[in-house]
């Protein structure tokens, strides 16, 4: 007997969404649409558990609990007041409704709004009490959407935090979160049988989601919490079993991320991420200038978040490194391909080459260009 599926909401970055279509796909779950910011699917709970333990590209995943195709406020009030809430929430669990994006033409706190109003309400009329009087667990987050054809999504979330919180960063800020690092290994055109290095490493986020890969480390090795593990009905024990399959899954020894930095503060801070995520062993660490850095003599690519530096210092400083790395490239390390994330608009043509191939991301509300150069 099959497992009863229901829908799934897939979340992340726009510029990673076909990404994430393909690997969903191979962790087992088929069937993706895209919509929104994100993908729709139909997963069983068990999948659901295999999607949390091992994407890397995802942000969030949401159970669909209900879809609402309402233009109008009045209609989307109606529609809402018939649903039977009790299925969702008990009287005496807490829940906390908040809005999570609108790609169609109703503006979503008015949809989430509404959306609140008819849950009380429903309560109030049906029970003569508002829902929630338990403060021993935590409360249940809904989740509301609008699509572009503004059917209105009203999703309980499943992670809690966004799944870039791996739990092995020592601060929770970062330049470059790990669901991003995870997207340009991948947009870089990286192969894991081969070389990576990252130059600039910052708080070696790059490296560390690389050595993740090549390990096949799955990323929620490190997370404690995640908002399913309070779910009712929630299987524990197939969660645990999971979650030691995957430990098993993951590589020992044997692969090298190369990474370095010109700040020794920021080494500092990648020396005690990459001890968190139990990778020392697989990521050698260096203080050098990008130009500077050791290429084996194979094929890999040279990954690098180079954002934008102010003072013509610096700027000067960032082009002739760059050149001089390109230049060192073309001499000593052919096969390899350089890949520079960065917000910088005019960097490409402050460089002495030009571009295999520049791709365009949206990261966190600023526009970014993944710069490809091949020799």
């Amino acid at each position: 007997m099959s497992e009863q599926t229901f829908p799934i909401y897939a979340d992340t970055y726009p510029s990673l969404v076909f990404y994430l279509r393909k690997e969903l796909e191979s962790i087992g779950v088929s069937g993706w649409e895209e919509a929104g910011h994100g993908l729709i699917g139909e997963a069983g709970e068990l999948d659901l558990y295999k999607l949390i333990i091992h994407s890397r590209l995802a942000l969030r995943f949401h159970k669909v609990l209900y879809r609402f195709p309402a233009s109008e406020t009045d209609d989307l009030l109606k529609a809402c007041r018939a649903v039977n809430w009790t299925e969702l929430l008990t009287l005496r669990r807490k829940f906390k409704i908040r809005p999570l994006f609108s790609v169609g033409s109703k503006d979503v706190s008015e949809a989430t709004d509404a959306v609140k109003s008819a849950i009380l309400g429903y309560y109030q009329e049906e029970f003569q009490v508002e829902p929630g009087e338990d403060d021993t667990n935590p409360p249940l987050s809904v989740g509301v959407a609008v699509l572009e054809n503004d059917d209105v999504l009203v999703m309980l979330d499943a992670v809690g935090e966004p799944l870039s919180n791996r739990g092995y960063r020592v601060r929770k800020t970062s330049p470059l979160d790990e669901v991003m690092a995870a997207g340009l290994t991948r947009l870089s055109g990286w192969d894991p049988e081969t070389v990576l290095i990252n130059p600039m490493c910052g708080d070696g986020v790059i490296a560390t989601e690389a050595a993740f890969i090549a390990k096949n480390k799955a990323p929620a090795l490190h997370r404690k919490h995640f908002e399913v593990l309070h779910w009712p009905y929630f299987r524990s024990a197939m969660w645990k079993s999971m979650l030691d399959d995957a430990q098993r899954q993951a590589g020992k020894e044997g692969f090298v991320v190369e990474a370095s930095d010109p700040d020794g503060r920021a080494l500092d801070m990648a020396r005690l991420n990459i001890k968190q995520a139990r990778l020392s062993r697989n990521i050698h660490i260096k203080k050098t200038d990008p130009s500077r850095i050791f290429m084996p003599e194979q094929r890999g690519v040279i990954l690098m978040h180079f954002p934008t530096q102010q003072g013509h210092g610096a700027i000067t400083w960032r082009n002739v490194e760059l050149d001089a790395l390109i230049s060192k490239m073309k001499t000593l390390a052919p096969e390899y391909r350089l890949a520079v994330f960065t917000d910088d608009a005019v960097l490409k043509t402050k460089l002495a080459f030009n571009t295999q191939k520049e791709i365009e991301l949206s990261y966190k509300d600023t526009e970014y260009e993944l710069l490809i150069y091949q020799f």
